[in-house]
């Protein structure tokens, strides 16, 4: 449904935005954070595509879905954001239709320029909110300790030995800037004509926290998560091990809170009706 009516034909580059892992329990505890830092990644990136346009004599506008996921790969706590952005801008044509114009591949430079201009004004929103905020009320209430403490715990990863605070050994990607702890990758492309490489990546960001046939119980009773590949780290850890109560707080951590959407639009595909007779069609001419 998305890929066939929302978004238009074009080049599109995913942007994967994580956050430093002091950031990441209040992220998961506070949706009006979530949406700001959102907001302001969105506004960021437009800004600087049109700014890149602008530099080659093309002038236009652009849009993006995004897809909040709430957890890591080893079943913890991680809020970050995977939006499918284009690669390019869409610009007005003398028949008043909107026409995608590729942009150059960013390069290294780029994509760490950004990230530093970016983090400097997510530092300053972070700085600006605590967990009191938008309807978290205080520590003495028993449902918001107990959601905050099974937070808490969904953010360790439970490797002994492998590593003690969740960050794991990572050699520089291409196209990934880093910068007091957030990253930034942009690496990810789908040319204009594979709408099924497009799909795939849609799913991938509406995937679920985990996959049921990665499950398994001792006879012991203890539940087993094998991990879709192998851990970096030196040992190559293959599978995580838990007490089944402390799976379900883990699990339960990992849930959004009522009426939070996750997945967003932006730009012009957050008013596709203004815009549907002017972008081009959401599906390749045969």
């Amino acid at each position: 449904h998305l890929v066939d009516r929302v978004l238009p034909v074009a080049q599109y580059r995913q942007w994967v935005l994580t956050f430093p892992w002091e950031l990441r329990l209040t992220l998961a505890m506070n949706r009006g954070l979530l949406s700001e830092m959102l907001r302001v990644f969105m506004l960021s990136l437009f800004s600087w595509q049109r700014k890149r346009g602008r530099a080659l004599g093309i002038r236009g506008e652009t849009g993006a879905v995004t897809f909040i996921q709430r957890f890591g790969g080893a079943l913890n706590t991680n809020p970050h954001f995977h939006s499918i952005v284009p690669d390019g801008l869409f610009s007005e044509g003398e028949d008043g239709r909107l026409a995608f114009v590729a942009l150059p591949q960013p390069t290294e430079e780029d994509v760490e320029g950004f990230t530093n201009r970016l983090v400097s004004r997510l530092n300053k929103i972070a700085a600006g909110y605590c967990l009191d905020r938008e309807g978290i009320r205080p520590d003495n209430d028993d449902e918001v300790s107990m959601m905050r403490a099974a937070a808490y715990e969904a953010q360790k990863v439970p490797l002994t030995g492998e590593h003690a605070n969740g960050k794991t050994l990572q050699g520089k990607k291409p196209l990934c800037g880093r910068q007091d702890g957030f990253t930034l990758h942009a690496a990810r492309v789908v040319r204009a004509n594979d709408r099924e490489g497009l799909e795939r990546l849609c799913r991938y960001g509406l995937r679920a926290p985990f996959a049921l046939e990665r499950f398994s119980v001792d006879p012991d009773g203890k539940v087993k998560y094998r991990l879709p590949r192998p851990w970096p780290t030196p040992t190559g850890k293959t599978e995580l091990e838990f007490e089944p109560q402390a799976l379900l707080r883990r699990l339960s951590a990992l849930m959004p809170g009522p009426y939070l959407n996750l997945t967003r639009y932006h730009g012009l595909f957050a008013n596709r009706s203004r815009f549907r007779e002017k972008l081009p069609p959401p599906r390749p001419p045969n």
